[in-house]
């Protein structure tokens, strides 16, 4: 019974504790990714991107969030540094809206208080008490850190939306609840850095899109070079380190590169062992695919059109009123992913 009494106690402490504040890493929670470079003329226009995520979310969330507005946007890049996609953060119009500073703090004082949660129920397993009255108290535990991730995430606040920064890619690519995964998954990645020798003098900057599942930091030294440069082009790096969003696991450029080149080389041993017909087929297949993009765009576009137009003859006339006719080409309501189980480990 003592020793029940005080591990309810310890539990108890590092409840509270998530209130309190914790000490700021400010140098890694610099990263700040900013808009991309808008004389690239294959780079969609942010304005058009936000009109989308505007429209989906009020057509899919809209019932469940009052006015939404836009409350951050950063730009994903491709591994040859050019803009991919555009990760948009909606938030209510009602109530307190925190700066994004604020956020960040907020963010890592609940991965703290998760991180000592889960730190107890290791030493609650290691105690000699009664299988039952382990149970209850892990029991307990769990149920803390599921309301404090619930809590990390925001869902009841903030709608994420990946919007394609390039043509190449559908206007509206996945959308969820909650905070982007560049914010709620940076905690997790400072502990990884600051734990990994390797790692301690790097800091993580701009986020990588390899996949709808597959985001990435990149790792760039701090110090004297902490101030964020302009992306160039033309010099890819290939020893750059990325550190994945969900698994933590550090790759460099050149690896990752190695394996998408892997994969394409058995792509295409695959497509010489096709048939003609079956070639036909597969070209036909991908030029439909293109085609509905370009289609989904250029509705995306007229609508936007039309709102930019509707705000001039009306400067309080909404987003929603300027596509009455149409909405935005997208496809049926998304399935929710939990991102508090990611594809990685944690």
């Amino acid at each position: 019974m003592k020793n029940t009494k005080s591990l309810t106690s310890v539990i108890l402490a590092v409840t509270l504790s998530y209130s309190l504040p914790v000490l700021a890493r400010n140098e890694l929670m610099e990263a700040n990714f900013g808009e991309p470079n808008m004389q690239d003329t294959n780079v969609v226009d942010i304005n058009l991107a936000k009109f989308a995520a505007l429209q989906y979310a009020d057509k899919f969330y809209g019932n469940d969030y009052s006015a939404l507005q836009v409350y951050n946007v950063e730009t994903y890049y491709d591994l040859v540094n050019q803009p991919a996609v555009y990760a948009i953060t909606l938030t209510s119009t009602e109530g307190q809206i925190p700066i994004l500073e604020e956020l960040r703090t907020e963010v890592q004082h609940k991965y703290s208080a998760i991180k000592q949660l889960k730190e107890s129920l290791l030493l609650i397993d290691s105690e000699p008490i009664s299988g039952k009255a382990k149970s209850k108290l892990t029991s307990g535990v769990r149920i803390q850190i599921k309301e404090l991730e619930k809590q990390l995430r925001q869902s009841d606040r903030f709608i994420t939306i990946l919007c394609g920064a390039t043509e190449q890619h559908v206007p509206v690519i996945r959308a969820y609840r909650g905070l982007p995964e560049h914010i709620t998954s940076l905690p997790h990645i400072q502990d990884k850095i600051i734990s990994t020798p390797e790692l301690s003098n790097l800091r993580p900057l701009r986020v990588y899109y390899l996949g709808i599942f597959d985001h990435r930091y990149s790792l760039e030294l701090s110090g004297e070079n902490k101030e964020r440069v302009e992306i160039d082009a033309t010099s890819v790096d290939s020893d750059q380190k990325l550190i994945h969003l969900r698994s933590t696991k550090v790759s460099s450029m050149s690896e990752i590169q190695e394996r998408i080149n892997e994969k394409k080389a058995i792509r295409n041993a695959k497509k010489l062992q096709m048939s003609q017909e079956e070639q036909q087929l597969m070209i036909a297949k991908e030029e439909g695919k293109g085609n509905r993009i370009k289609e989904k765009w250029l509705r995306i576009k007229k609508l936007y059109e039309r709102q930019k137009h509707v705000q001039i003859s009306d400067p309080s006339a909404s987003v929603k009123q300027a596509a009455t006719e149409e909405s935005v080409p997208i496809p049926d309501k998304p399935k929710e992913i939990n991102i508090s189980k990611p594809d990685g480990k944690r």
